[in-house]
């Protein structure tokens, strides 16, 4: 990413990061990727896998506390 592309990222939500990303990766290798958010780096793999092939899935705290793996709609996590 160049300067003025950090810059605009500064001030984006997480959502607007993750297009960024998937639009910036699409354009410059022409492959398709799907974004995990979350409070940690396994679990935002998980939620990665959830919407193949060019989804976001954004889970936060509060929703893993109270649904566990159901926070992602899925109960084979």
């Amino acid at each position: 990413m160049t300067g003025k592309e950090r810059g605009i990222i500064a001030c984006a939500s997480y959502k607007e990061i993750a297009i960024h990303l998937q639009t910036a990766i699409h354009r410059e290798l022409d492959i398709t990727v799907s974004v995990g958010l979350s409070l940690t780096k396994s679990l935002a793999k998980i939620a990665s896998d959830y919407r193949k092939p060019q989804g976001i899935t954004a889970v936060k705290g509060k929703h893993i506390q109270r649904h566990g793996n159901h926070a992602f709609g899925r109960t084979d996590v």
